[in-house]
């Protein structure tokens, strides 16, 4: 034998005999020196000469394995950054059972001798499927993956990363693709949709009350491909509570040097402010000067954070006729606003209750 007995089906062997003399006869008929053999069999040689035939002991027992068949799976088409599992639902079928697998080329697979890898190509890419079974037989499949572009991935980003409660902000995609849809969401739901148009888009969120996640996705209408842009998380700071005064309603004489004090919790602090009267206000101690006229205290309060409450209010009334309504005197020559609770020793007139103290300085 000229060759391997044994072997897969499309290949062959070519036995020969050495004689050249004399007539030959082989088993599957064929009467020439050397035969070319397909198929399995046991073939056998008689060599005939004078009319006296002899046939050769020897039996060559040819082989032919069946070759298994590939399939790599349907044609499909893919979005740029996305993945898919290549290969049909059986792989490879017929030979002997125990197949290896050899898929290429290896750009974008996670693993080439799977049976399944996961193809992530960046481009239009024929994947070819090599099946190997245990008796070296081999069969190809292909495939193609037709890739189509997907939205640029963008980085959005929040105009107020830290947020006082209750308040809005707005969330930016910077350079958004002209026609691409933009759907923003607000902890998984939307709240707007928006077309690039080259420029910075932006939506103003609902006011937030505690930390909130929004995301972006990016959607090629004409195409259908899309990606989810990466998270912005806002941060929300809580906003204190409305300061109270210590005082209430006040009647003060004119030119009067007053110190207003309120609170709201220890983790902010207080900012005095008036809104008429000719008068001035230390807008940290709460010390009002020059009043001519009626006016109304406000104090804010600020947190840590920066976050400011509504106002706190106290009305105030300037008269130059009759007693003023003194609700208390506070024993010091300074206005200091005092930390929540206050430790101060009081003077109070009689039939005032302490929520209606205030000081005079």
């Amino acid at each position: 034998a000229n060759g391997p007995i044994s072997f897969c089906s499309g290949a062959s062997v070519v036995l020969a005999s050495s004689d050249t003399v004399n007539h030959l006869h082989w088993s599957n008929s064929d009467t020439t020196r050397t035969i070319t053999v397909t198929t399995t069999g046991n073939y056998t040689l008689t060599v005939t000469n004078s009319g006296c035939s002899v046939k050769a002991d020897t039996v060559i027992a040819v082989t032919v394995f069946s070759n298994p068949t590939a399939h790599a799976g349907n044609d499909t088409t893919i979005c740029s950054s996305y993945s898919d599992s290549l290969g049909a639902t059986i792989v490879a079928t017929g030979g002997d059972s125990i197949y290896k697998y050899a898929w290429s080329p290896l750009a974008g697979l996670n693993d080439s001798t799977k049976a399944h890898p996961k193809a992530t190509p960046e481009a239009t890419t024929s994947y070819i499927l090599l099946v190997t079974d245990s008796n070296g037989c081999k069969a190809k499949d292909t495939v193609v993956l037709t890739v189509l572009p997907s939205p640029v991935q963008l980085t959005p980003y929040a105009s107020n990363f830290v947020l006082c409660s209750g308040n809005a902000t707005q969330i930016n995609v910077p350079n958004s693709q002209p026609g691409i849809h933009y759907k923003f969401k607000m902890d998984g739901v939307a709240i707007d949709s928006i077309v690039g148009n080259g420029y910075n888009i932006a939506t103003t969120t609902p006011t937030i009350g505690a930390d909130t996640v929004f995301n972006v996705v990016a959607k090629d209408t004409t195409n259908g491909c899309s990606v989810t842009l990466p998270t912005v998380r806002v941060v929300v700071v809580s906003t204190p509570p409305v300061p109270v005064f210590y005082q209430g309603d006040t009647v003060i004489k004119p030119d009067s040097l007053t110190c207003f004090a309120a609170f709201s919790h220890t983790s902010s602090h207080i900012v005095y402010s008036i809104d008429s009267g000719g008068a001035y206000i230390d807008s940290l101690s709460g010390s009002v000067s020059g009043v001519t006229s009626s006016f109304l205290v406000r104090a804010t309060a600020v947190s840590s954070g920066r976050c400011a409450s509504s106002y706190g209010t106290v009305p105030v009334r300037v008269t130059t006729s009759g007693d003023t309504t003194h609700y208390g005197v506070l024993r010091s020559s300074s206005c200091v606003p005092p930390m929540p609770p206050p430790v101060r020793e009081w003077e109070f007139t009689a039939g005032k209750s302490q929520d209606e103290n205030w000081c005079e300085g």
